[in-house]
């Protein structure tokens, strides 16, 4: 009768952990991340598109970047209409927040429960988008053993809420490469390319720090 007894207890238990099933989770969220998602590409598309003047963000505006924060940033091509379109400057912004659900609702979910549950309430926590939008860019070039002329980035970074479609402001953010630069003379080109991309994630950082208590790109 005991040994009955623990095996009900035991069995209740593990029926008690088995919660829905990442599909059942998936299609839960469905409705809501479609929507949420269609709004973020349409904002996106629209600060891809912008041609006014830049003003600055409404000066109390408090981002958090990360898990669980309010805000992300993405390069403007991430949400574009073709996904083979790439960025000039590759910022390698993480976007696995978003990648992982996008295929989960395509049929691809993650086969935890409570991760892909996580994953759902994570994209609908964005509530402010920063969009990177690369205007220009010239890569350093190689002079001589000991000289290079230092390449250029210029980009509008842009704040964006999701849940409004608006643009709230935003800068014009320049980088260059530093007047020196160590390097490994067997990959000179790679790393005066990756000083460049240092510098522009940089200002990228810069021009959001008013706004945040850390990086916004780590």
């Amino acid at each position: 009768m005991k040994t009955r007894l623990l095996s009900l207890c035991a069995l209740c238990l593990l029926l008690a952990a088995c919660g829905p099933a990442p599909e059942e989770i998936v299609e839960e969220y469905r409705p809501r991340l479609e929507e949420h998602i269609k709004k973020m590409e349409t904002v996106s598309r629209k600060a891809g598109a912008n041609t006014a003047a830049q003003s600055a963000p409404p000066a109390d505006l408090k981002l958090t970047f990360g898990a669980g924060g309010n805000a992300r940033v993405l390069h403007a091509e991430r949400l574009d209409e073709d996904p083979a379109f790439k960025p000039e400057l590759d910022l390698i912004l993480s976007d696995f927040w978003l990648t992982l659900v996008q295929d989960s609702l395509k049929g691809s979910p993650i086969q935890d429960g409570d991760a892909m549950r996580a994953a759902c309430d994570e994209v609908l926590a964005v509530q402010y988008l920063v969009i990177v939008r690369t205007l220009s860019k010239s890569e350093p070039v190689v002079m001589g053993e000991e000289s290079f002329a230092g390449g250029s980035w210029e980009a509008e970074v842009y704040v964006c809420d999701v849940a409004k479609g608006e643009l709230l402001g935003g800068w014009t953010v320049n980088a260059r490469n530093d007047e020196k630069v160590t390097v490994d003379t067997s990959k000179i080109e790679s790393w005066l390319h990756s000083n460049l991309w240092e510098n522009a994630r940089k200002s990228v950082n810069e021009a959001l720090a008013k706004h945040t208590s850390g990086p916004a790109i780590n």
